[in-house]
């Protein structure tokens, strides 16, 4: 079950375009639905900040106004976030937004990965693997975040409690308290064990936490 993090305070984290990485960079037909939003939207952006600046200054500036508060502030990226070198056209950036809040959450829903992440050729039918693979990536991004003099947030991952037939024959199956459990456990094993369940539906079996 969800656990509290630490609510110690943080030290402030350096403008991004100090940051580097040495993950691999996102493949351009993945960054499409950023591409289309940039058509689409405009938004005043005098100083030409990316989005992945806009975005951590935002979150700089929430958990500043919070600051008199006792609260958390969480902030949940897409799965890939985890691994991807680059912030996919769409602003999320692990190293620039996990020191910033006190719980990241990427959403690492099996079915939500392309054919062959992580070297899995259909991840809808192996999500252990899949979850392994990401936080394995996402203790690396960490690793390297403390070396540069910060503190990551705590992961709370998000996994895949309702199943993808639109995958299409043989590329899905149904998930129950076996496939949830089998993530639960991979995480488990990554040191993780506060997490949340996501069911469209929502419905929601007491067999998974048993």
């Amino acid at each position: 079950m969800p656990t509290s993090p630490s609510n110690s305070p943080k030290k402030a984290f350096r403008k991004s375009s100090s940051t580097t990485s040495v993950f691999r960079k996102t493949d351009p037909s993945s960054t499409e639905n950023g591409s289309v939003v940039d058509r689409l939207v405009r938004y005043a952006n005098p100083d030409g900040r990316s989005k992945a600046e806009g975005i951590a200054d935002y979150i700089a500036t929430v958990r500043e106004r919070l600051r008199p508060y006792p609260v958390f502030l969480s902030a949940d990226v897409f799965g890939l976030v985890t691994t991807v070198a680059d912030d996919m056209n769409i602003g999320q950036k692990w190293e620039l937004i996990s020191p910033r809040v006190d719980v990241i959450s990427p959403m690492m829903y099996p079915s939500h990965y392309a054919p062959g992440s992580y070297g899995v050729p259909k991840p809808d039918l192996a999500p252990a693997a899949i979850i392994a693979a990401g936080l394995q990536d996402a203790a690396r991004k960490d690793a390297a975040v403390r070396a540069a003099g910060y503190r990551p947030a705590a992961i709370r991952p998000w996994y895949q409690a309702f199943s993808a037939p639109w995958l299409g024959t043989g590329n899905w199956m149904p998930y129950g308290p076996a496939e949830v459990k089998s993530q639960i456990t991979a995480g488990e094993a990554a040191g993780i064990r506060s997490y949340l369940l996501w069911d469209p539906a929502n419905r929601y079996e007491a067999a998974y936490f048993r």
